[in-house]
């Protein structure tokens, strides 16, 4: 162990010496978090404004469930009347409006006057009386907008209050609209810091660990270590501790700046290091899969760069998952970078801790496993 860890930190004093890898680790990192942190800021849900219309039609509803519907309204939020607006459960600024019929919120959503209208139909009690599942009808501009997913979640909220107090299944029928996507705690320097710490946590790695041992073949330096004292196992582990550290040194540089402008407040800690730890891992063994099937440095730098970054937008990396169709959500997580920024997700937004992340830990440790498996039973020294 002693002899792989040397092997590694020598590698690691070799790749630091290059100016090129200090500008990947630590200047061209830090650039896109603060472009991309600022680009996002006017999808941050508490930047907008959502006006929503809640519609009874049935007026023999129960004592427990008119509850569940004034909780929609939060104390001091604006109805149609009112005066201040308070935030949302998604943290939009939510306008409720709550004597208006059906027809004319459908009229108003369609005409772009309300982002949405959530509407109980006549019968909801006879049907909450009967065990009967009861419909929530919720209309939203088919053009999604934002605002119009912060009315989504407010319809999520109150389905789940409804569930709650009356234990009866609920469901909700989706009109005139395309996906809504969901913003909740959405945060641009978060997704930021988040999003570019794992592409460049894996575009580091993939290169670094894929050059490791193409390079020290094609110089013929493998050759010599192979007849040192130290094992082919040996090598290998030295390698991946090598390339393990320029992955710690890059979480260190993100995350760090994350922390010092405030995203990691109140968040879990443990949580975020331990999905980085296994990103960091995700990266190695990827790292060393290339290495294997690749002859030249060129290639790894040919498949590195563009692998890094289709796993990153795929996975949701360059923006917040949340917001995309109902197929790229499902595609998120069949990559482990979707599970990397869904545990991020619900550690900083959710306010998680790790048995929120338990699964995401454990996708993630599968991943690097079959990455590693891959990778050394296809590795050749000669």
């Amino acid at each position: 162990m002693r002899l792989a860890f040397l092997l590694g930190w020598k590698d690691c004093l070799i790749r630091f010496q290059s100016r090129t890898v200090l500008v990947f680790v630590v200047v061209l990192p830090l650039a896109m978090t603060v472009i991309t942190g600022f680009a996002f800021q006017g999808m941050e849900p508490g930047n907008l404004e959502a006006n929503l219309s809640l519609v009874v039609e049935d007026e023999n509803v129960s004592g427990e469930l008119r509850e569940a519907l004034d909780a929609m309204v939060p104390p001091g939020a604006q109805d149609q009347q009112g005066e201040a607006p308070s935030r949302a459960p998604a943290g939009a600024q939510l306008r409720i409006v709550k004597d208006l019929t059906a027809a004319e919120s459908r009229r108003q959503v369609a005409s772009e006057e309300l982002d949405g209208a959530i509407i109980l139909p006549a019968g909801t009690a006879e049907k909450f009386a009967a065990g009967v599942p009861v419909d929530v009808e919720l209309v939203l501009h088919e053009n999604t907008t934002i605002a119009g997913s912060m009315v989504r979640v407010a319809c999520d909220r109150l389905v789940e209050v409804l569930r709650q107090r009356e234990k009866r299944q609920i469901e909700q029928n989706i009109s005139r609209v395309g996906e809504p996507q969901r913003l909740v705690g959405f945060n641009s320097f978060s997704q930021a810091v988040a999003g570019n710490g794992v592409m460049f946590i894996l575009l580091n790695c993939m290169t670094s660990g894929g050059i490791a041992l193409v390079r020290e073949r094609r110089q013929n330096t493998l050759a010599r270590l192979l007849i040192s004292p130290m094992t082919p196992g040996t090598i290998v582990l030295g390698k991946t501790i090598g390339v393990y550290i320029v992955g710690l040194v890059q979480a260190i540089i993100l995350f760090s700046f994350g922390a010092i402008i405030g995203v990691f407040t109140g968040v879990n800690m443990l949580g975020v290091a331990l999905i980085t730890l296994f990103v960091i891992l995700v990266g190695c063994a990827l790292g060393l899969m290339i290495s294997a099937l690749a002859r030249r440095e060129e290639t790894v730098e040919a498949l590195g760069a563009p692998v890094a970054l289709v796993l990153t937008a795929l996975g949701g990396g360059m923006f917040p998952v949340e917001m995309a169709p109902d197929w790229l959500q499902t595609v998120s997580m069949l990559l482990p970078t979707g599970w990397a920024m869904d545990g991020y997700h619900n550690l900083i937004w959710y306010g998680g801790g790790i048995a929120d992340v338990a699964l995401n830990l454990l996708v993630l440790a599968g991943f690097a496993t079959v990455f590693l498996i891959i990778g050394v039973s296809t590795l050749k020294f000669d």
